[in-house]
């Protein structure tokens, strides 16, 4: 190669070098250019979701803010404070429900919050621990009124992750279990009242739970088995006293014995002239009324007695009779008794 060659050789390489860095840097330029528009887009896009987010709070939308918090991606500058802005709203969120009475509600938002934040992450644990406890003092309520299946429905409606959630069937099968037995109990006594066995009655009373509603259906049944026990009572005490009257021994007169000697007769009067003496004319004597016996006194009480316990008064009279130790004579309309 000549000399001339040579160096035009040298001079086009030393072009091409020139044109290829140039170009090598616009586009480097230009790239740099086109991610920093990106990400500048990018930037004000996310800060304009924060912005919302954090207005939907200040407007007490916690469901909008739940919902809008997770659209921020993960890599996001302000997806840190975008979790803790929701998890702020999930705690607002259930209480507004506690507040509503939708404590089931209330329950459920209240565990999905997981944040690191230890203060409000025990508030919401201490909250669903209180709400719990008030879904079941809510069943027990419908239960102590009668509604047995509003009250299961109530405590089956309770998040599977709540701290009675455990204890929920226990709880349930308990009340089925007492609901039963008082049912059971309560139609026995009603059978039992119907044949007399006021004892049995108020024994089988016993298996009444304490639930107010059963306690209620179970007052008058006691005070129907309470009233036929004591005219029981009072009927033995009655057959009692009879008997007692029927045994007790009998004094009868016994006059005095002939071989006694006989008193001396008084010595006759002297005899006096004979004169025709005429009486007076005496007003006739009405009969003396005649005495009641007390033995007729006993029939006639005992006879009263029988009555009023529902004897009718044929067999009133023979029972008071020979309750008295006497006999019934003449049977039918002119019958008495004799001692």
């Amino acid at each position: 190669m000549s000399i001339q060659s040579e160096q035009f050789a040298k001079n086009g390489l030393k072009k091409l070098l020139f044109v290829t860095g140039s170009g090598l840097f616009a586009f480097s330029t230009a790239a740099a250019l086109t991610f920093g528009y990106f990400q500048g887009r990018s930037y004000r896009q996310e800060r304009s979701q924060w912005v919302a987010l954090q207005g939907l709070a200040a407007a007490e939308n916690y469901e909008g803010c739940r919902s809008q918090g997770n659209a921020l991606p993960s890599q996001s500058r302000f997806y840190g404070d975008a979790q803790a802005l929701v998890q702020q709203c999930s705690m607002d969120l259930a209480r507004q429900h506690a507040n509503d009475q939708a404590l089931t509600e209330a329950i459920a938002v209240a565990l999905s919050i997981t944040t690191s934040d230890g203060q409000l992450l025990n508030e919401a644990q201490s909250l669903v621990t209180q709400w719990s406890g008030q879904v079941v003092k809510q069943g027990e309520q419908l239960l102590q009124a009668g509604n047995l299946d509003q009250a299961i429905a109530v405590l089956r409606e309770l998040p599977p992750d709540s701290p009675t959630a455990g204890s929920v069937e226990s709880t349930i099968q308990g009340w089925q279990k007492q609901w039963s037995q008082s049912e059971a109990a309560v139609n026995q006594t009603n059978d039992l009242l119907e044949r007399g066995q006021w004892l049995a009655a108020k024994q089988e009373l016993e298996g009444v739970a304490s639930i107010t509603y059963w306690q209620q259906q179970k007052e008058p049944l006691l005070e129907r088995a309470e009233a036929g026990i004591a005219e029981v009572v009072r009927y033995e005490a009655e057959q009692a006293r009879l008997r007692a009257i029927a045994a007790a021994p009998r004094y009868n007169y016994q006059p005095p014995s002939q071989s006694q000697p006989a008193a001396p007769a008084p010595a006759a009067p002297a005899q006096s002239p004979v004169t025709a003496y005429v009486p007076p004319a005496a007003a006739p004597v009405a009969p003396a009324a005649p005495r009641v016996s007390s033995f007729d006194r006993e029939v006639e009480n005992l006879y009263n007695s029988y009555v009023s316990q529902g004897q009718n008064s044929w067999d009133a009279w023979i029972q008071a009779c020979q309750a008295s130790g006497g006999y019934v004579v003449d049977q039918g309309p002119q019958s008495g008794c004799q001692p």
